[in-house]
């Protein structure tokens, strides 16, 4: 029998991601680097020749250091270091001496006063970025949602942690919903952050079917996608390698508005809302084929839209039939993309049955 304990992280489960994430951090370093003190080269750290930075912080020999690039580092670099753009950057990667040379003569181009802020986990760079970004690091947000799911009695149900992203899924038992599908939906809220500058803090109502085990991001009255939604920005950051102290500082604010939208997606009102709207769904057929409708949005692959089908051909021709049609096909998906399948599912459910 599926119980609620059943879809709940077990305590030594919980305990591990959050030594995990603070292991991690603890081997990161952050640096706020003049662009003159940026170099691109090809060469050598072990036995691979590839595309390098070689960092300079002006103190030095000691102070110099190689570091290979990960994937989404060399897109910001594409886009917010230089004036290259993704498209011909892409490109130059296949030329690596024409890259370096393209990308010095770029960062040569810019003012004395321009900085960037550089992420770095032992010889890799994780993230290219404006000085301006404001770092809020999966430690902090984790251990500060976790906290507050504890005194508003929600449950940890997943921690996903990617290159690029960390997404936490937190349960309600007590916030149910009965659809008469012979399934039992639980409410609760999804916590996402990137470190790397490939996404902001969200909060996002949450919406999770037991048997199927596949989940729902709502919205809101506005018809947006998440009780909270804040990006990286904040002011100049100083040159050189920054604290732990002064990171966590600068996070404080964004951390306790997120523990404020927790409470607001949970609160009576918005449950009520969007029970509304889970049963308006239910009774609301569908307007068009569904192979129609699955090409009209263009985000699904083929693969994808059969799958969908096949989850359909099982379920009833409505609204909420669709969306968790589309949702049950996201269980099997790596985290990233299930999110944004589970993501699109509730926009295209505001759109159909607006949030009242």
């Amino acid at each position: 029998m599926t119980t609620a304990q059943t879809h709940v992280m077990t305590v030594p489960q919980i305990t591990d991601r959050l030594t995990a994430l603070a292991d991690f951090q603890q081997s990161c370093v952050d640096m706020v680097v003049p662009s003159h003190s940026i170099t691109a080269q090809v060469g050598q750290i072990g036995e691979a020749y590839e595309p390098l930075i070689n960092v300079n912080l002006g103190i030095g020999d000691a102070s110099q250091f190689l570091v290979h690039i990960q994937d989404h580092a060399h897109n910001q670099i594409f886009q917010t270091g230089t004036d290259i753009g993704l498209h011909y950057g892409r490109k130059l990667l296949t030329a690596p001496d024409l890259w370096a040379t393209n990308v010095n003569h770029w960062l040569g181009q810019k003012d004395a006063d321009t900085s960037y802020l550089l992420r770095t986990r032992k010889d890799f760079l994780r993230s290219f970025l404006s000085s301006r970004y404001k770092i809020v690091n999966n430690y902090d947000v984790a251990l500060t949602t976790l906290q507050k799911a504890t005194t508003v009695g929600a449950f940890p149900h997943r921690f996903d942690v990617s290159d690029t992203h960390m997404r936490l899924t937190y349960l309600m038992p007590n916030r149910t919903v009965d659809l008469n599908d012979g399934d039992t939906h639980t409410f609760g809220f999804r916590v996402s952050n990137s470190e790397v500058g490939m996404g902001a803090v969200d909060v996002k109502p949450f919406l999770f079917r037991w048997v199927c085990t596949n989940g729902l991001i709502m919205g809101t009255k506005e018809v947006k996608q998440g009780a909270m939604h804040k990006v990286h920005r904040g002011s100049d950051l100083p040159l050189g390698q920054l604290s732990s102290r002064t990171i966590l500082k600068q996070a404080e604010v964004i951390l306790s508005e997120a523990e404020d939208a927790i409470e607001g997606c949970l609160s009576d009102e918005m449950f009520n809302t969007w029970k509304r709207q889970l049963e308006t769904a239910n009774e609301t057929a569908l307007a068009d084929e569904p192979v129609k409708i699955l090409k009209r949005t263009k985000f699904f692959t083929e693969a994808e839209s059969t799958n969908i089908l096949y989850e359909l051909a099982q379920a009833q021709q409505t609204v909420f039939g669709m969306v968790q049609s589309m949702t049950a096909t996201a269980r099997n998906m790596h985290s990233d993309r299930r999110h944004e399948v589970e993501t699109f599912a509730g926009k295209y459910l505001n759109e159909l049955v607006p949030v009242r």
